[in-house]
């Protein structure tokens, strides 16, 4: 990783979770739930990919990509199994949490992965 990717993994990454971070389960395929602090953003805006589909997440999450974080736990791009990994979450906000399906990865800079649900 870049300088700036590794400084801003180590204290930048770590300050957004501790202000914007909320509680999520992941559920790997075939795997045991667990909790990880997410920035949920919800409704995001439907991106144009071609004339024939659009990217339609419900969801996007940026969570660590350190799965052994003690305090927010995370998840390696890695380690997914998209279409067969979920995540539980609130679609909206107050809302009572829904089962996800992880479908995209959407990026990776300064420690932190970016993904779409739905």
């Amino acid at each position: 990783m870049p300088t700036f990717d590794n400084e801003f993994a180590a204290s930048a990454a770590l300050e957004l979770l501790a202000m914007y971070g909320e509680t999520i389960t992941y559920t790997p395929r075939g795997g045991s739930p667990r909790t990880v602090t997410a920035i949920v953003n919800r409704n995001p805006a439907k991106l144009l990919a071609t004339m024939q589909d659009v990217v339609s997440a419900l969801v996007v999450i940026r969570v660590l990509d350190d799965s052994s974080n003690a305090t927010y736990g995370g998840i390696a791009s890695s380690a997914v199994n998209f279409g067969g990994d979920t995540i539980t979450a609130a679609v909206r906000a107050g809302e009572t949490a829904s089962v996800l399906a992880l479908n995209e990865f959407i990026s990776d800079n300064g420690g932190v992965n970016t993904f779409g649900a739905n």
